[in-house]
Formats: C-alpha cells, sequence, structure tokens
C-alpha cells in the first residue's frame, strides 16, 4: 500500500487551493498568426468555464516563439498546469516541469515520452506526413519549403523528400521557391506559418506554376485564383481550437481531484474530434485533406 501511495503522489501536482495555468503564447515574436488565434480560443474557454461557477487562476504570457523567453517565464512562475505553444517552446521547457503539461500547435515527435505529465492536443507530424504522402502517391515529384524551427525539422524527417529551408523571418521566399521550380515538381509543399503559404503562393503566380501548392494547416491564407491549392488540416481552425479545448481540459482536470494522468485516461468530445491520449501523451488527431480552390 505504501508504493501505491507514492506513486499516486509523484505522478500529481500539489494543487493550491485555486488551481493556477500558466499560457505560454507567441503573441509577438516569430509566429503572432498562432498566438492571436491561439489566445482567442483560450479566452473564450476561461469564460465558459467561469459560467459554469469554476474558480481558477490563468496567467497568460507572450514568450515571442522563443524557447530562452519560456524557459525564463517558466523558472520563474508558481503554477499547478502549463499550457505550452509550438514544438521548439514546449520541447525546450518540458525538462524543467513539474507539473502538468499540456502542448498546442505541437507536433514534432521529438516531443514525445512515456509514463510522464507531458501531453499535447497537437498531432504528431508524422502520422499528418502519411496522408499526405497517401494522397500524392509518388513522392519523388515534390518539393518541400519548410520553415527552419522545430516543426519545420520535424516535416524534413517525416518526409524524407527533397525539401529548401527558410529562415522564420524570411521575407519574400522568392529565391527559395526558385529552388524548388528548377525541379519541375508536381507539388510544392509549404511547412510554416500562413504568411510563408501566401508569400510562397505569390512567387509562384509570377512564375505561371500549374502544379499544386500545398499548405500544412495554412489558417487565414488569402484566396490565390489561377493556383491548384490544396490543404491537410484539421476541423474548425486548429490555432483557435487547441488553444479552447487545451484551456477546458487542463483545468477540468486539474479541478477533478485526481491524478492527472488520471484524468487524462478517458476520450474527450472536442472541436477536433474525438481525442484520446496514449502512454506517450500523443493523440490522433483528425487531419483531413482538402482542395481549398
Amino acid at each position: 500500500m505504501k508504493i501505491l501511495v507514492l506513486t499516486i503522489i509523484s505522478l500529481a501536482s500539489t494543487l493550491s487551493a485555486t488551481p493556477r495555468v500558466l499560457v505560454l503564447l507567441p503573441l509577438t515574436g516569430g509566429a503572432p498568426e498562432m498566438g492571436s488565434a491561439g489566445l482567442r480560443g483560450v479566452k473564450d474557454a476561461e469564460s465558459e468555464l467561469r459560467k459554469e461557477g469554476l474558480e481558477f487562476e490563468l496567467k497568460i504570457e507572450d514568450v515571442q516563439f522563443s524557447s530562452k523567453q519560456a524557459i525564463q517565464v517558466v523558472s520563474k512562475g508558481d503554477f499547478d498546469g502549463v499550457i505550452s505553444a509550438s514544438s521548439q517552446v514546449s520541447i525546450a521547457i518540458k525538462p524543467i516541469l513539474k507539473v502538468p503539461q499540456l502542448a498546442i500547435f505541437t507536433q514534432s515527435d521529438a516531443y514525445s515520452s512515456p509514463n510522464d505529465l507531458s501531453y499535447r492536443i497537437s498531432g504528431l507530424i508524422s502520422d499528418e506526413w502519411k496522408r499526405v504522402a497517401e494522397y500524392f502517391n509518388d513522392t519523388n515529384e515534390l518539393c518541400l519549403l519548410s520553415v527552419d524551427a522545430e516543426y519545420g525539422e520535424g516535416v524534413v524527417k517525416a518526409a524524407n523528400i527533397f525539401s529548401v529551408r527558410f529562415f522564420m523571418d524570411s521575407p519574400s521566399l522568392r529565391e527559395e521557391v526558385d529552388s524548388c521550380l528548377k525541379r519541375s515538381p508536381k507539388a510544392i509543399l509549404v511547412a510554416g506559418l500562413p504568411r510563408h503559404f501566401q508569400a510562397v503562393a505569390t512567387r509562384l503566380k509570377e512564375r505561371n506554376y500549374d502544379g499544386i501548392l500545398f499548405g500544412f494547416r495554412p489558417t487565414e491564407a488569402k484566396e490565390n485564383p489561377g493556383l491548384k491549392v490544396v490543404a491537410s488540416d484539421c476541423p474548425n481552425d486548429c490555432y483557435y481550437s487547441e488553444g479552447y479545448e487545451a484551456t477546458k481540459i487542463m483545468v477540468r482536470g486539474l479541478l477533478s481531484n485526481k491524478p492527472f494522468n488520471e484524468w487524462m485516461n478517458q476520450t474527450f468530445n472536442t472541436r477536433l474530434g474525438l481525442l484520446n491520449f496514449n502512454s506517450s501523451g500523443d493523440t490522433a488527431q483528425n487531419f483531413h485533406i482538402r482542395e481549398l480552390y
């Protein structure tokens, strides 16, 4: 019995009377599109939870898409649970956390680890790539434009096709797009933010590209007449929905009077579909591929 009690204590956080949740978002810096959409989801979930009479503290920090900034915030904080956004931030703070972590916008396979308190709402990039590869059949005719960040690295490893990397703050991507076009690809895939997707679309129209432009969740990207655009996406705006669902799951879990890992051992009915979490804290998100226009 002594061993059982110690195990339960080690897997549960020591909660304050009112659970405190820290939310780390990139509201400025390299990925404000993700941060602002995620923030809307977090705030809407907070409003609904408070209407239910639930008492909790929610502290939102702008970590500017910076792992260093996130580590500084976490090191100084006092909280019962953390919602972290982006692969690079989630991976960086994970080793120093002793409370439940629920990651959003975090698809890198490198985040996975078994039997701890780290979970993610996001699906794995390796799972998403399998759907993409099935859609195109012959991946030798593809060119991947991938952002130079943890997420982009994950796409490159999963895809194992010819790729051109670009920096997060690259202004136009003209040279990178032209490098892809030299191979006369059937499709050009963009793994980055909506602004990167739009920059690629602009250059492809200038070059009269007649192949497929493929985006990994190009949320809020403008329509691009003259291009055939296909996307891998999740239901109901990934960025908003992940922020919304993570907030609800985290707050209710901390208030459940259960060890957090026990709370997560259930099926959640969410805006992203039914979510189950395995022993590594991963879930299979319902990615679907669709022609946008």
